[in-house]
Formats: C-alpha cells, structure tokens, sequence
C-alpha cells in the first residue's frame, strides 16, 4: 500500500509540475510585457541622443527592448507592416509617397 502512495504522490507531483511551470511561464511573459513597456516609454520620451545614449550605458537593454517587442508582435491580429503594403499596392502607379 505504501508503494501504491508513493506512485500516487509521484504522479501527482509531476502533475503539478506542470501548471506550476505554465504558471512561471506566463509570469515571465508579464514580466517581460512589462519591461517592453517600461523602456518602449522610455524610449519614446526621450531625445534620439539621450535614448541612444541610454543604450550604450546598457547595453542590454537594446535585447530586451527588441525581445519584448517581438512577444507583442506575435500577439497582433495583423501586422501593421502588411496593412500598410495591401493599402500602397492598391495606389495607381502615378501616386507619389513621401514620409
């Protein structure tokens, strides 16, 4: 009976391994959310100088930045990039863009 408990606690414990590690998962993804957004705010309040300044102080912050930035990519119904081509392809061959 002792070794039947044992299995038990065993299977449980790796049953609850996992929502556990889903659960690690999914806060690590609203830490990083975070932390995009926190240095997107930063990034756009700031002079281009003082951003790229900022930058080379911390050199890590330019992978978390571009980290966070794909993760909210991702989770776009449509990328703005795509919307932005099926609109200028639709444009007469004489239409001039400019930015």
């Amino acid at each position: 009976q002792q070794g039947q408990q044992g299995q038990q606690q065993a299977a449980g414990s790796s049953g609850a391994a996992r929502p556990a590690s889903a659960l690690l998962d999914k806060m690590r993804a609203r830490l990083s959310g975070g932390r995009f957004r926190s240095l997107n705010e930063a990034l756009y309040t700031r002079s281009g100088s003082a951003a790229l300044s900022m930058m080379q102080r911390e050199p890590q912050l330019f992978e978390q930045y571009h980290e966070g930035f794909a993760q909210q990519v991702r989770s776009w119904p449509k990328q703005p990039v795509d919307v932005a081509i099926a609109f200028l392809a639709k444009l007469p061959q004489s239409a001039v863009v400019a930015d």
